[in-house]
């Protein structure tokens, strides 16, 4: 997918998102409330509609735009609309780096878990050289690794992907002699 070259976020009714285009025109949803990925396209559908964005969803020929075309001209959009001037070229400030990691061997394959210092976590394929939706990978780190994590709030509301990748690393760091650890 290579790197994030456009970013916007958008407040609607359903949500908070952030649209990232990426270097190879690939687009995704992020929500931002659930910290978790979303199938694009609707999403996309939504934001037209809310923000009042003049995109035809079809192209000349008749055929419906792709989510590459339609999260492009979205992104245009917006930033030419000026709405929510929330834009930016990369995905983190450059000041957010990572803070802690751990390297961790799954029957699925080799992970790399990262806390950012302004508190997002992000799991990295390591055979596969990419980041992956972190929230369903650090629920099966805990299960297949038989980790001590609740995957609820006192509350009883499930735990956003911050508190479980906080509670992942640090149930890995303190078994230490079990996990290869990053810096």
């Amino acid at each position: 997918m290579g790197d994030i070259k456009n970013v916007v976020n958008v407040d609607l009714k359903s949500g908070n998102y952030r649209i990232e285009e990426y270097e190879s025109s690939s687009i995704k949803v992020y929500n931002v409330e659930t910290q978790e990925y979303e199938v694009a396209k609707p999403i996309l559908r939504d934001v037209i509609e809310e923000k009042n964005l003049k995109i035809d969803l079809y192209y000349d020929s008749g055929n419906k735009k792709n989510t590459r075309t339609l999260g492009k001209d979205v992104i245009q959009s917006l930033k030419n609309k000026n709405i929510r001037a929330d834009f930016t070229s990369k995905k983190e400030p450059s000041d957010n780096k990572v803070k802690k990691s751990i390297d961790i061997k799954l029957n699925i394959g080799r992970y790399k878990v990262e806390e950012y210092q302004n508190g997002s976590i992000k799991v990295y394929n390591k055979e596969m050289k990419n980041y992956e939706q972190a929230k369903p990978l650090l629920k099966r780190i805990i299960e297949e690794k038989d980790l001590d994590i609740n995957l609820k709030y006192k509350s009883g509301n499930e735990k956003n992907t911050r508190a479980l990748g906080k509670d992942v690393i640090r149930a890995m760091k303190n078994n230490t002699n079990e996990w290869d650890f990053g810096e």
